[in-house]
């Protein structure tokens, strides 16, 4: 299956949508199939886009999801390509993939019927089982945890938002005189927060990215020289926070 799913990324989505990392994103992420139970809805908004392959043809077309009714159905766009809508019969089975926070999704369903007006749309089955493709390296948590950053700069207190393995988020508000504001990609600096049980840990960090939205500061840091220990308790933490959301 892993070689089966390097292939199929490679091909469609590392090239067609261009995604960051390329054939080193597809080769270090892990395919790992999730079935949908009652309760849960499809995680995707309108808007949303998307490519969509016939049953039984290599080619993938470009299409948008217009909305979604729970259970029932999807409703995309019609592709652009001459002679699809003789394709899009009720029942032909299609396979559909997206994107969504790092994350490829994909799933087989079938035609329920299509339409010209207002709009070329067509409808297919609400899927029964999701499969997806992680490409970060490292499974990644939303959380919103108090911590500082000790730099040269200073000190700058504030919280991490987003947390894996192998980096973070961290989210500052920040005043125009702030010397953090200063940071940049490559300078070092260290995290402090309480992301284990027993108190502060302290972590080494190297800068990567930063964004600024007035006075929001959002920095991306990756963990250096992170003893094996550290990085098997993170881990361990993610997994265990991970399966009460």
């Amino acid at each position: 299956m892993g070689k089966a799913w390097v292939r199929w990324y490679d091909t469609i989505y590392c090239k067609e949508l261009r995604i960051p990392g390329g054939d080193m994103a597809v080769n270090q992420g892990v395919a790992v199939a999730h079935r949908r139970h009652a309760g849960i809805t499809l995680d995707v908004q309108p808007g949303t886009r998307m490519l969509l392959s016939v049953n039984g043809s290599d080619n993938r077309h470009g299409t948008e999801l217009v909305g979604l009714n729970p259970y029932e159905y999807l409703i995309l766009k019609m592709p652009l390509v001459p002679g699809i809508r003789s394709r899009m019969l009720p029942g032909e089975p299609l396979t559909v993939r997206f994107m969504r926070q790092g994350t490829i999704i994909g799933f087989r369903t079938h035609v329920i019927s299509q339409i010209t007006k207002p709009g070329a749309l067509v409808f297919v089955e609400y899927p029964d089982v999701l499969e997806q493709f992680e490409l970060r390296t490292h499974k990644r948590l939303k959380c919103l945890i108090p911590a500082e950053a000790h730099s040269p700069l200073g000190v700058q207190r504030g919280a991490v938002v987003d947390l894996s393995a192998g980096g973070c988020k961290m989210c500052f508000e920040v005043k125009s005189s702030d010397p953090f504001r200063r940071i940049g990609a490559g300078d070092m600096f260290v995290l402090r927060a309480n992301l284990f049980s027993g108190g502060d840990s302290t972590l080494s960090c190297i800068c990567r990215n930063v964004e600024m939205d007035r006075a929001t500061m959002i920095v991306g840091a990756s963990f250096a020289d992170l003893e094996a220990q550290d990085t098997k308790r993170l881990q361990e933490y993610i997994e265990t926070v991970s399966s009460f959301l």
